[in-house]
């Protein structure tokens, strides 16, 4: 499974090295690190990518965007199937709303968000993200699968997903800001779900923007902004 990852990006001022629509591109990938984590059995591979323009391919310094994406494995499990929920909500992914003031709700340290967004993730959107990722883990839109071999009580939504809302959420409280995010690093911490809404919320501290996604007063992930 997908258990979190960073990126980094230049300065836009650094306009050679800055990716654009259109630009050929150079992809080097490797594997920058195996762990073993005894508790759990579990194995987490971090995968490096590093992109260049192509005119720039070659020199290291002048790269356009670094990842590090980290996957866990884990033996199967034994437990028994999961059940479903008993209910779930009807609101579709249009049901959203940012708020770039302070929230209603706080984080898990309890400070009160200064930006926030909800939304609620239907299986239709799940199933057009797998096909946009070819993605092709049916824990994202195979419910019996999800349920008889997966251990879980019904679709979850794509850590990516996840990630990628929190970076637009981080994106928005820089512009409010009048700053540039140039890092984000991301830790899936449990499982979202399908069909229940989604608080997304930011609070802005001496480093930066740390971020939380929240699904029925449980974090599924946390997060962390840096900007120039």
């Amino acid at each position: 499974m997908w258990a979190g990852g960073s990126f980094t990006w230049p300065k836009s001022t650094e306009k050679n090295r800055v990716l654009r629509i259109g630009n050929k591109v150079t992809e080097k990938r490797g594997i920058a690190k195996i762990e073993h984590k005894v508790k759990g059995d579990m194995i987490f591979i971090h995968q490096q990518r590093i992109i260049w323009n192509k005119d720039l391919e070659g020199q290291d310094e002048k790269w356009g965007v670094k990842e590090i994406r980290t996957h866990v494995f884990r033996p199967p499990s034994s437990r028994p199937p999961a059940s479903s929920p008993s209910s779930s909500s009807s609101s579709s992914p249009s049901d959203t709303n940012t708020n770039t003031n302070p929230s209603k709700y706080t984080n898990t340290n309890k400070k009160e968000v200064d930006i926030s967004f909800t939304y609620t993730p239907t299986s239709p959107l799940l199933f057009r993200y797998s096909a946009l990722t070819f993605n092709a883990h049916k824990i994202h839109y195979d419910h019996p699968h999800t349920q008889t071999h997966e251990q879980q009580r019904t679709l979850l939504v794509h850590g990516p997903l996840t990630a990628t809302l929190l970076i637009e959420l981080a994106v928005q409280a820089g512009i409010s800001m009048r700053k540039e995010l140039v890092g984000f690093e991301y830790r899936a911490v449990g499982p979202i779900y399908v069909d229940e809404q989604v608080e997304l919320g930011g609070v802005w501290g001496r480093d930066g923007l740390e971020l939380e996604a929240r699904q029925g007063g449980r974090v599924g992930m946390r997060a962390s902004a840096t900007f120039a």
